[in-house]
């Protein structure tokens, strides 16, 4: 597998080169964690939610709007934490600690891909809302491939930051896209919503684009056995 990571610089680029990608795009997933459905404002799920599964900590959180007082979900009126609240569900494992991960698995095919996510900080307390996201065609490693880090403070980010990473996938497979919370573990971390993974064809002068603009990193990893 190879892997083109951006951020920003990859979200510049996506909007240069647009309307023709995306009129060619396939779906392989969204999610804005509309389900499961619950009483009262949060809700820990130990074992995992919809299509994702807890591989790290206490579980998934899922809060819905007015949980938190002026945070409303990117999309829908559910969204995501990840430093996760024992209270109201978690694990059972009292040695877990509230840093939590969840993962996506899923087979794709040969092609390059957008992950497009958005991010939101809980708190003004320096790396204290770290979201990290993983790529990996290892089912033992799922940190194989890092993509990136959202790690802000809430001020001065106010509002969701729209996050794309570029990859590649080369050969037919099982994959793992993998969401980790970071930094202090006090139940208070970086909010998660608005998923799309989508495999977007580019034409070759769109390439050659983003070769003379510079900025993207290429890594070649080879899948374990």
């Amino acid at each position: 597998m190879s892997v083109l990571k951006t951020s920003a610089f990859g979200a510049v680029v996506a909007a240069m080169l647009g309307a023709s990608a995306a009129s060619a795009s396939t779906l392989p997933f969204t999610e804005s964690f509309e389900e499961p459905s619950f009483k009262g404002k949060w809700a820990v799920f130990a074992d995992g939610i919809t299509n994702w599964k807890t591989t790290d900590g206490q579980g998934i959180e899922i809060q819905k709007n007015g949980t938190i007082r002026g945070v409303s979900a990117h999309h829908g009126a559910q969204y995501v934490e990840l430093d996760s609240d024992r209270r109201k569900g978690g694990s059972d494992d009292p040695d877990e600690g509230s840093n939590s991960s969840m993962t996506w698995t899923g087979e794709l095919d040969p092609g390059r891909y957008h992950l497009e996510w958005f991010y939101l900080p809980r708190t003004s307390k320096k790396d204290d809302n770290a979201i990290s996201v993983y790529f990996s065609g290892d089912e033992n490693d799922l940190h194989e491939t890092l993509l990136g880090t959202q790690n802000e403070t809430r001020p001065p980010i106010k509002e969701w930051v729209r996050t794309l990473y570029i990859f590649n996938v080369e050969e037919t497979g099982k994959y793992a896209i993998t969401f980790k919370a970071g930094g202090k573990e006090n139940t208070l971390g970086g909010f998660v919503d608005s998923v799309t993974l989508s495999e977007v064809p580019l034409p070759a002068a769109g390439w050659m684009l983003v070769a003379g603009l510079g900025g993207i990193a290429a890594m070649k990893r080879r899948r374990k056995s």
